[in-house]
């Protein structure tokens, strides 16, 4: 929120008797505000899901001989990176595009689960 709408919103609502123009000129602010807030968290979404998949798929898969420990760092960042995605943008986009992108992620996920078990089978043998 830029500073010339925090004043106004102090200035409006810290008085006991607002004017209306000093009301309106806050909540127009408030609403710029939050269209800003709601477009910023649709555009971070996607991105942000992805990225913590990548992580998620590379701490399971790909780097867990090669790192050692640092591979369960990678899968839980990567899962706490997807659920700060998906709560960044749950009011922000259609419900039915955070099904959609939740749903495929539940099957990457699967996927990675299957192919990691299959790769632990194998070196135990």
């Amino acid at each position: 929120m830029s500073d010339e709408c925090q004043s106004l919103s102090q200035r409006a609502y810290g008085k006991n008797n607002p004017t209306e123009v000093e009301l309106a000129a806050a909540d127009k602010c408030n609403k710029d505000f939050q269209n800003a807030m709601e477009q910023y968290n649709r555009n971070v979404f996607i991105p942000i899901t992805v990225i913590g998949f990548i992580a998620l798929a590379g701490g399971a898969l790909f780097l867990s001989e090669v790192m050692g420990p640092v591979a369960p760092g990678l899968v839980f960042g990567g899962v706490i990176t997807i659920l700060y995605g998906s709560i960044r943008g749950f009011d922000a986009i259609d419900k039915r595009w955070l099904f959609l992108e939740l749903l495929i992620l539940l099957i990457g996920l699967i996927l990675v689960t299957q192919k990691y078990l299959s790769l632990a089978a194998k070196k135990r043998e």
